[in-house]
Parts: C-alpha cells; structure tokens; sequence
C-alpha cells in the first residue's frame, strides 16, 4: 500500500506506533518501581513497559528499511548522503547537548569543564535519551557497506550473519557504553534493509492469519519473560541471566512483521470507528 512518490503507509503507521511506545515508556517507568504500588499493579506497569521497549528496534528497522528503498538503485554518493544526514542531526544534537549543559552548570549538576562536555557529547549521555543519536550516527555512517553488502550477497545468508555476530558480541564482549555501540543494534539496521529487498515475498507469507497470529503470541510471549526477567533484576534485586534477557529482547526483530502488516489496518479501522 504505496503513497504519494511511492512511500509506504505501512512505515508512517509502524513509526506512529513506535513514537507512541516511547511515550509510554517515559510515561510508564515512575511506575515500575513504585513501591506503593500493589503487586498485581506493580507487575502490570513492568509488563507494558518491557512490552514497548521494541522502541528503538522499531527506529533502527525503519530506518535501514527506508534509506534501502530510497538508495537501492543507482549510484550512491556518500559523501552527500554523509553530509545531509549530519546536517540534520548532528548540528540538532550539538545544540541541545550545548543546552543541556548550560542548564546543569547554572544549576551546579555539572562543573563548566570542556572536556567534561565533550565526553559526554560523543557519549551521548549527558541526558539519556540523547544516546540515540549517537547510535544512528554510527549507522549513517556505515550506510554505504550495509548497502554494498545487501546488493551483492544474499539477503538471507546477511541477516542471518548479522544477528549471529550480534549474538556473539552480547555473549562474549561488554564494556562501558556497550549499548549504544552499532553492533548490539546491528540486527533491527540489517533486518531493515532485508525488508526492502523481500518486501513483497514477506507481505504475502506474514499476511496470513496464521503468520500474523503466531507472531502476536510469540510477541505476548517474549513480553512476558522479559518483563519477569526485568521484576526479578530491579524490584526483587534477585540475579538473572543477562545474556538471556539480551537474547529476549533480541528477539524483538519480529515485530516489525507484526507492525507493518497489521498496523495499517489497525489504524484505518480504528479512524473509521471515530
């Protein structure tokens, strides 16, 4: 279902979604750990919000998904490409990070130091959600191989080498800053790109009853161990298997199949209702 200059409405729906599940998420996180809180409400609240944290998988998909579509044919002209994107959001992200700091030190969080700020610009934590900007960078500027790679090799062969090398560095590597080091994401980029170049083959399998059906449990499924995994670590300060919960909430690469076939529909027939 194409738009205007052949945009997809399933995207804008599924980004729709994606912007709504990071409100959520802000919205829903004083409430994981309130300990007034009953436990069923308690519970609840931890569901939800594990339940919306495919967020950011969400963002990583849809954005190697449309710079795929967009660059697929033709010459790629990367130095351009690399210039507009940071343009953009780059210069935004220095501006704020700039006012973020200023803000701190009238306010003596921060000591007015410049090398104090430019650590945390290039880490990207100065405020936390500002690290997403760090990670996409990481991933405009490795655009050109992910692209090089897609329209030479086998799509399936790639993504399947992609979550494989995104299993290892979570089993075998950690280090400070870990999660918002391109690899960690590398999977929802690539799963992105593997979109663009099967989109019809996947819309006719995954727009099935059964295809759409299975995924919705699996994703009801998922959510839940995630969100026991996370009660036991934050709220019942119990230990769990971090490589586990990694591979868990690795798994939220399926949703975009869910999102991008039903959401469409999802939206219309609730705009029809009002």
């Amino acid at each position: 279902m194409a738009g205007r200059a052949g945009r997809l409405e399933e995207v804008d729906y599924f980004r729709a979604f994606a912007c709504l599940a990071v409100v959520l998420i802000h919205t829903t996180a004083g409430y994981v750990t309130w300990d007034s809180a009953g436990p069923l409400t308690q519970s609840i609240f931890i569901f939800v919000n594990r339940a919306l944290t495919y967020a950011v998988p969400a963002f990583l998909f849809i954005s190697g998904f449309v710079l795929f579509q967009r660059y697929r044919e033709g010459d790629f002209a990367y130095f351009p490409f690399l210039k507009k994107r940071l343009r953009q959001i780059v210069l935004p992200y220095f501006l704020w990070t700039l006012f973020y700091y200023g803000l701190f030190v009238v306010r003596n969080i921060y000591p007015l130091s410049f090398r104090f700020f430019l650590q945390k610009l290039l880490l990207g934590d100065l405020v936390y959600h500002l690290y997403f900007v760090v990670l996409i960078v990481q991933f405009y500027l490795l655009f050109g191989i992910f692209r090089w790679l897609f329209q030479k090799y086998s799509s399936h062969f790639l993504l399947l080498g992609f979550f494989l090398i995104n299993v290892l560095f979570m089993k075998y590597v950690y280090f400070s800053y870990a999660d918002r080091f391109f690899i960690q994401y590398s999977t929802f980029f690539a799963l992105g790109l593997y979109f663009a170049v099967n989109y019809q083959n996947i819309k006719e399998v995954l727009g099935r009853f059964q295809a759409v059906l299975l995924l919705a449990v699996a994703y009801l499924a998922v959510s839940v161990l995630l969100a026991q995994q996370y009660e036991k670590m934050y709220v019942l300060q119990q230990g769990v298997n971090s490589f586990l919960y990694n591979l868990l909430w690795l798994f939220f690469p399926c949703w975009p199949s869910f999102f991008i076939i039903v959401s469409p529909y999802c939206c219309k027939t609730a705009l029809g209702l009002l």
